[in-house]
């Protein structure tokens, strides 16, 4: 997922962002737990705790690589999740929210719009004209 953030357009500090090849490992091996546990409750402490590092290094070394907060991170790779789940299931907005753990609908429509630039379900509409478009195709 780090890869799908790199050249997001709402990263800041891209200036002091290092290239992927310098990256810590101890940040990649973070940022993979973080793509795939996402769902359930992340700290910075113990993220930072699994790696051997202080909170505050850690958080440190996090947005010197990523240009990210971790906190910010985390969010875009739910957001990120939750586009895949409402083009894939029809599943309803409040269950895709709870499904990527950003539990306060209002929040989460907010938030995806603001990253996504549409609505859950303006997004979720073009999916599925796009995959019917794409069955009508075939």
């Amino acid at each position: 997922m780090y890869s799908t953030f790199v050249d997001h357009p709402n990263r800041t500090h891209a200036a002091r962002t290092k290239p992927v090849d310098d990256v810590d490992s101890r940040i990649t091996a973070a940022l993979a737990y973080i793509d795939r546990h996402y769902g359930g409750q992340l700290s910075i402490h113990d993220l930072a705790s699994m790696v051997g590092l202080s909170p505050s290094r850690f958080a440190h070394l996090f947005k010197e690589i990523t240009g990210f907060s971790i906190m910010k991170y985390l969010k875009l790779v739910r957001l990120e999740a939750a586009k895949r789940l409402l083009a894939e299931t029809n599943d309803g907005i409040k269950s895709v929210a709870a499904a990527v753990n950003l539990p306060d609908r209002s929040h989460f429509v907010r938030d995806f719009r603001k990253v996504h630039g549409v609505s859950p379900t303006r997004y979720r509409l073009a999916a599925v004209s796009r995959r019917m478009a794409e069955m009508a195709a075939k």
